[in-house]
C-alpha cells in the first residue's frame, strides 16, 4: 500500500518551470508575430513591470494577469541589444525557452521595472513604413473623438479618401432627407469608432506601408524615438523637433 501510495506521488506532483527570461521560439505564424509582431530570439525579461528575476515563471505570470482581470500585460522585450515594451492581451502562444542562469547575467537589468501609474499611463503604438522607410505612426488605444466627431478624427489621422467619402455620403443623405441624413451620420460615427484601426492600417496599405513594429509608449513622441533606435532610417511625416541635425558651424560660440 505505502509502495502505491509513493509510486502515485510523481503523477500528482505538478512540474513548475524554471525561472529565468524567456526566448521565442518559432513565432511564424502565430498570434505573437501576427498581432504583435513578436519574433524568434526575442527575450522577454519583465511582466508588468516586473523583472523576471523576481517572477516565478515569466509564461505563467503572463497568463495569471490576464485571468486577474480585462486589463493587457505590459511586456518587455529584448532585441537586437536594445529594450522595447508593448501590451499583449493573450497568453503567448509560440514556443519559448528558458534561458539559462549563466546566459540571463548577461542580460539588461536597469529600466525593466516600471511603477503602476506608468503602466497605465502608457499604450501600443503602430509602427508603419514603406520600402524608402517613410514612415507613419498609429496610437491604437481607442479613440473617442472617432465616434464623437469622426471628420476631425480623419483629419487629425490625415485619412483624406475617408474623409472624402464621409462628407459626400453624408451631404447626400441631407439632401434626400434630413432625419435620413442624422440617421446616416450616427450610424457612420458608429462605425467608424469601432473600425479606426482597420480604416487606419486600410490607408496606410493604400500608400504601400505595412506595419513594421508594436511598442508602448506613453506619447507619439517617445515611440517614434523607440523606433528609430532599432532602425535610425525611419522618415516620419512629423519628426520630433530634437531629431533635427543641425551644423555645428552654425552654432555660435559663447
Amino acid at each position: 500500500m505505502a509502495t502505491a501510495a509513493a509510486d502515485a506521488a510523481p503523477e500528482d506532483t505538478k512540474e513548475v518551470p524554471a525561472p529565468g527570461p524567456v526566448r521565442l521560439k518559432k513565432t511564424s505564424g502565430k498570434r505573437v508575430s501576427r498581432q504583435y509582431l513578436l519574433a524568434d530570439d526575442d527575450i522577454i525579461l519583465a511582466v508588468n513591470g516586473t523583472p523576471w528575476n523576481r517572477i516565478g515563471s515569466v509564461t505563467e505570470a503572463i497568463v495569471r494577469v490576464l485571468d486577474r482581470g480585462k486589463r493587457p500585460v505590459l511586456l518587455t522585450v529584448y532585441r537586437d541589444q536594445r529594450l522595447f515594451s508593448l501590451f499583449v492581451d493573450a497568453p503567448i502562444d509560440c514556443q519559448t525557452e528558458v534561458l539559462p542562469a549563466q546566459e540571463a547575467q548577461g542580460l539588461p537589468s536597469d529600466g525593466l521595472a516600471r511603477p503602476v501609474w506608468e503602466i497605465r499611463g502608457m499604450s501600443n503604438f503602430a509602427i508603419f513604413a514603406d520600402t524608402l522607410d517613410d514612415a507613419d505612426i498609429f496610437e491604437m488605444r481607442m479613440s473617442f473623438l472617432a465616434m464623437a466627431f469622426p471628420p476631425f478624427w480623419l483629419v487629425a489621422r490625415r485619412l483624406w479618401a475617408a474623409l472624402v467619402s464621409l462628407v459626400c455620403v453624408v451631404l447626400t443623405a441631407f439632401i434626400l432627407n434630413t432625419v435620413f441624413g442624422i440617421v446616416v451620420y450616427l450610424i457612420l460615427c458608429i462605425y467608424i469608432s469601432r473600425r479606426q484601426h482597420q480604416l487606419f492600417e486600410f490607408a496606410m496599405r493604400s500608400e504601400g506601408k505595412q506595419k513594421r513594429m508594436i511598442l508602448a509608449a506613453p506619447a507619439e513622441a517617445e515611440a517614434q524615438k523607440s523606433a528609430m533606435a532599432f532602425h535610425s532610417a525611419f522618415k516620419f511625416k512629423f519628426p520630433l523637433p530634437e531629431s533635427a541635425q543641425s551644423d555645428p558651424e552654425e552654432v555660435s560660440v559663447v
